[in-house]
């Protein structure tokens, strides 16, 4: 069975939202980063469009384990609330099986491109005997 996994991107600490919400909770970015892995990670497993009836601001908080965390994504533009529910905003770029799916795609073709690619004359050196 696959272990389930969600695409992060390596400069997310760096991001404006990440300082917003860091800002908001007095925390430092790495922890952000920590925290919104955790909830993109449980968002995962519960939506497929980044939409979530029922769930509010609390229950996010409950989520990653840190209160206002929800009000900060919120703040940050991360984070819709309505009185539906949660909307993650762009969530299909980053997480659900068609995210991934392009991730997966764009992988094979670098290691393919990578495969073809010619030696540019770099000959094996071998000690003479």
């Amino acid at each position: 069975m696959a272990v389930p996994w969600i695409k992060v991107r390596t400069n997310v600490r760096d991001q404006r939202e990440v300082f917003v919400t860091a800002r908001q909770l007095g925390l430092a970015r790495d922890h952000v980063v920590g925290l919104c892995v955790r909830f993109w990670a449980w968002a995962d497993g519960q939506t497929t469009d980044g939409s979530i009836d029922g769930i509010r601001p609390v229950d996010i908080d409950a989520v990653v384990e840190h209160e206002g965390f929800a009000a900060a994504l919120a703040e940050a533009g991360w984070l819709l609330v309505d009185e539906r529910g949660i909307i993650i905003p762009n969530f299909d770029r980053h997480n659900g099986e068609s995210a991934k799916k392009r991730v997966l795609a764009t992988e094979r073709k670098r290691r393919q491109r990578d495969d073809e690619q010619p030696d540019h004359g770099h000959a094996l050196v071998t000690p003479e005997t």
